[in-house]
């Protein structure tokens, strides 16, 4: 499995056709593998992400002290489905501010605003890097779900 942030074009330029069979990715991620690896013929599976048993209480100490939250991920598509999921799944009594990697200016003033910044997978590490020192950057997603790994590694080993 490759990491998306390590995941680029420049490798599948230069390498031999079949010498990849497949890549497992994150759902997230699977269009952006799909284009960058281009050959049909490797098989691209997708794994389920979730938040981890160690994440929820490092939010936990958070969420009932009404600190500001603000949310960065990489496109507007995905805004919806974490704003419902955040909602459903912990306690936040503040309002949380949600952008997209792609507005830089909004994010600087984010960044210097906010208590807590929550990512998705893609963007954890670059904003990880960007934050101001001491803001804590906790990933949402951030436990790959170990039964769809199994399914995952299972499809591949039986259509080879």
């Amino acid at each position: 499995m490759i990491c998306a942030h390590s995941f680029n074009r420049r490798p599948w330029a230069n390498r031999p056709k079949g010498t990849v069979l497949a890549v497992i990715t994150t759902g997230f991620h699977r269009n952006e593998v799909r284009a960058i690896v281009g050959d049909r013929s490797v098989k691209t599976d997708s794994v389920i992400t979730n938040m981890s048993l160690e994440t929820r209480p490092k939010l936990d100490t958070f969420a009932g002290k009404l600190a500001r939250f603000a949310f960065v991920c990489r496109d507007p598509e995905s805004i919806p489905f974490y704003t419902d999921m955040l909602n459903a799944e912990l306690d936040i009594r503040s309002e949380v501010a949600y952008y997209t990697l792609r507005e830089k200016a909004k994010l600087e003033t984010l960044l210097r605003s906010t208590d807590v910044l929550l990512t998705s997978p893609s963007v954890y590490v670059a904003r990880q890097q960007a934050a101001p020192k001491g803001l804590p950057v906790i990933n949402v997603l951030d436990r790959v779900d170990p039964m769809s790994l199994r399914v995952a590694k299972g499809r591949l080993l039986n259509a080879g």
